[in-house]
């Protein structure tokens, strides 16, 4: 397939990867399932005190520790998403302060049993220097940034908050409305 711009000139597309968000959605097995491969640098893993906004996402008191994990994430060998992970320090973040890749929901799993997104909030933003330059996209370029509280399908504990940026160029995201909508997130507009 081909994009034709004015006054620019004719370029070949890039195929759009499908990816669908829905409660249980994991980038390492959505992208295993369309045949991709996938992996991940881990660009900073550090203790913070929380934002305002993060902390209340997560329902911390002001001025709670979280672990800020950021991750690059590929497919296929190419930048396809930058996700800003903030995990409660105690219990979740403790556990990962050593985390050098892989699937974080997986490892969250193992230790405290299944995730669920409660709700994901989608934006198209233009994209900082610092994350055009991770991406490999121009300056400027817009990004899709989703906005996601993972909770503990147990009984609800906010485990995690991730700010995702994915390449719009190279992505659609797909929501899953069959799904039951769950009601609240006024919290995650305010991030």
């Amino acid at each position: 397939m081909v994009e034709r711009f004015h006054g620019i000139g004719i370029f070949v597309s890039e195929k759009q990867i499908d990816y669908k968000l829905k409660s249980k959605t994991r980038f390492t097995q959505t992208l295993h399932d369309q045949g991709m491969s996938t992996d991940c640098d881990v660009v900073r893993n550090a203790v913070i005190e929380a934002p305002k906004g993060i902390a209340d996402a997560l329902g911390l008191p002001p001025k709670s520790n979280v672990l800020w994990i950021e991750t690059l994430r590929y497919a296929d060998e190419v930048p396809l998403c930058l996700i800003s992970h903030f995990l409660p320090f105690s219990p979740f973040g403790e556990s990962l302060c050593n985390y050098q890749g892989g699937s974080l929901h997986e490892a969250l799993t193992d230790q405290f049993g299944p995730l669920q997104r409660r709700e994901s909030l989608v934006t198209a933003v233009v994209a900082s220097e610092e994350d055009a330059k991770m991406l490999r996209v121009m300056y400027g370029q817009p990004v899709l940034r989703v906005k996601s509280l993972n909770v503990l399908e147990k009984d609800g504990t906010p485990a995690e908050y991730a700010i995702t940026r994915f390449r719009a160029d190279m992505i659609q995201l797909r929501i899953d409305l069959q799904e039951k909508p769950n009601s609240g997130g006024e919290y995650l507009t305010n991030l």
